[in-house]
């Protein structure tokens, strides 16, 4: 069988990634909807704060072990997944009305004390002032931590671990988004071979 075709995908998104098993539970959600409701009923847009409501009070039966939702019978996940669903599509096509509060102004940096190195690992002292930890990985200027051991790797892999990076971000560009850049998973991976 030949595959000589030309198609030219580079930058479109991999559609075949997206699990069906999320497809199909937002979908038996649409279908519960279009019997209560109607099939288009969602698209004539809601209170965003009412979406968010829904997804909370779902979120947290389901947190508390709750796995299916009484009045649909449906699995918790397939209504949490369709609140997400509208609340994507109200964002990305501006439906509804966005009535969620805004605040004004900057907000606090958040930042962790970095831990102990693990087993076998040495430690990396940080600078206080998380905008010139940026500045370090950004322009690749480690000479100024004084630290031969570490690489721009190994900084970015220890940072992203730690926390001990500034939010909001001061610089427009993210580092971390580079496809080329593959970050070491840390303790928090997955043993069975799960997926984020």
């Amino acid at each position: 069988m030949s595959t000589n075709a030309l198609r030219y995908n580079n930058g479109k998104p991999r559609m075949s990634l997206v699990p069906s098993s999320l497809n199909r539970y937002v979908a038996f959600a649409l279908t519960y909807g279009e019997q209560k409701y109607s099939a288009e009923n969602w698209r004539k847009g809601f209170k965003w704060k009412s979406m968010i409501d829904s997804l909370e009070r779902h979120l947290t039966d389901f947190k508390e072990g709750k796995d299916y939702d009484e009045e649909s019978g449906l699995p918790m996940l397939s209504v949490i997944g369709c609140n997400i669903a509208f609340l994507i599509e109200h964002f990305d096509a501006d439906l509804g009305e966005d009535d969620r509060w805004k605040h004004e102004g900057e907000r606090k940096q958040l930042r962790f004390n970095s831990p102990p190195a693990k087993p076998g690992e040495e430690e990396i002292k940080l600078p206080a002032d998380s905008k010139t930890i940026w500045e370090l990985m950004e322009e690749d200027r480690l000479e100024k931590l004084d630290q031969p051991h570490v690489t721009l790797d190994k900084l970015r892999q220890y940072v992203m671990r730690t926390g001990a990076f500034p939010i909001p971000k001061p610089s427009p560009e993210d580092w971390f988004v580079d496809p080329n850049y593959k970050l070491d998973p840390g303790p928090w991976a997955l043993d069975e071979g799960g997926g984020a």
